[in-house]
């Protein structure tokens, strides 16, 4: 009960952007699932397309990197990295920031190979962050969904 007093104890504009955020998290854990990566990238970039940005400062950055972070806490199950790192580039891409996903891997103490995604936006990681960031080989990037 807790919970929903302060979901709707929330601004209207950030219980939209939770759900937002809760709705296409859920999605594209689904689709990590059954869709082959590609596919889920073409999906994911004609969504990011589909909104009409009036404002790039409509919902701050920081906003949107909340929204992601909550909804990941709040659905059942474990939200991975990748589906977190995602949701947050479409959020963020659909208000006209510039948001890339990086991935990097790393071995763990027994010699098996760990991988970490998070978002890159203007040059500063805005989501995914570890304490133990070193110790992650970044991949080449991940081409952002482009908006027309």
């Amino acid at each position: 009960m807790k919970r929903v007093f302060k979901f709707l104890s929330l601004s209207g504009r950030d219980r939209a952007l939770l759900l937002s955020a809760m709705l296409l998290l859920a999605a594209i854990r689904l689709g990590l699932v059954f869709l082959p990566f590609q596919t889920l990238r073409r999906l994911l970039g004609k969504i990011a397309r589909s909104s009409r940005v009036e404002s790039k400062m409509e919902r701050s950055r920081d906003r949107i990197i909340w929204a992601v972070e909550t909804a990941s806490r709040y659905l059942p199950g474990q939200s991975r990295c990748l589906a977190r790192a995602l949701t947050a580039q479409v959020l963020l891409s659909r208000q006209g920031y510039e948001a890339q996903i990086r991935i990097g891997v790393a071995k763990d103490s027994g010699g098996h190979l760990e991988a970490h995604a998070w978002v890159e936006s203007q040059g500063n990681v805005v989501l995914g962050r570890l304490s133990n960031w070193e110790r992650f080989t970044p991949l080449p990037h991940l081409d952002a969904p482009r908006r027309n």
